[in-house]
């Protein structure tokens, strides 16, 4: 499509204790939910600005697609956190000690260009999830499903990481859920088309067991997240959480 898009959240930095070495980027960055959430669409090929607007404060890590609608709206789908408690979320994962509830689900929204109004917006899983992705092929288009990591149903978010993974069809507003099992933690989804023929894909995520502590590649049918896995390939030794991956053919 012909713009940039860019959710500016209501986060500000406070650059001094960066510069004298007091506290780390992180530690200087503070919410003010007082402000809004802006957005700012650019003209891709000029770099001018088309339009500013505003919306409700929100925080976004990763967008999993954008595109223009026939109306000649931007459609834009990510992942939204109500406030930036994710990112105090984020330092305990890295000191293991996770307490802090940061919930972030999937939205799309519908944005008017020429003034930067957000038309409407919805929530598509109220399931807390990450790292949404579509099939490559479509970045840029309309897409149907979208593939993201979400927590089990019933954890405590607070003290859990992403256990499983899910399909978000926006056709139709259901979603499937992925049963890895308990103490099983998969990587972000990643979608490979298939070598043979094009209107097939399938789901690529590694998948640490932390009652065997072992570490298995498992390969779903990307229309079947529902049934097994159609492959589990075991890896020689444990490969830690991580948060992205691509696919190379």
């Amino acid at each position: 499509g012909p713009y940039l898009v860019f959710f500016i959240p209501p986060v500000r930095l406070n650059p001094f204790p960066v510069m004298t070495h007091r506290k780390s980027f992180g530690d200087s960055l503070t919410w003010k939910s007082n402000l809004s959430t802006q957005i700012l669409i650019v003209d891709r090929q000029t770099l001018k600005v088309v339009s500013r607007g505003e919306t409700d404060p929100w925080y976004s890590w990763h967008v999993g697609n954008g595109y223009v609608d026939a109306e000649g709206n931007i459609v834009a789908d990510l992942v939204r956190y109500e406030d930036f408690s994710t990112n105090e979320y984020l330092k305990e994962v890295g000191l293991l000690q996770t307490k802090t509830p940061a919930l972030g689900t999937l939205w799309q929204l519908r944005i008017d260009p020429q003034s930067g109004r957000v038309i409407d917006s919805r929530e598509m899983l109220h399931l807390g999830g990450e790292f949404p992705v579509v099939d490559p092929r479509e970045v840029g288009y309309a897409s149907r499903y979208t593939y993201l990591s979400v927590y089990r149903p019933g954890v405590d978010i607070a003290r859990e990481l992403w256990g499983t993974i899910a399909r978000v069809d926006y056709r139709t507003g259901e979603s499937n859920v992925v049963d890895l099992g308990v103490n099983r933690y998969p990587t972000e989804p990643i979608y490979a088309t298939d070598a043979d023929d094009r209107d097939r894909g399938w789901i690529l995520t590694v998948v640490f067991d932390g009652d065997l502590e072992t570490s298995e590649v498992w390969i779903y049918d990307a229309d079947r997240l529902d049934d097994k896995p159609v492959c589990q390939l075991a890896l020689p030794g444990i490969i830690p959480i991580g948060y992205h991956g691509t696919w190379k053919s």
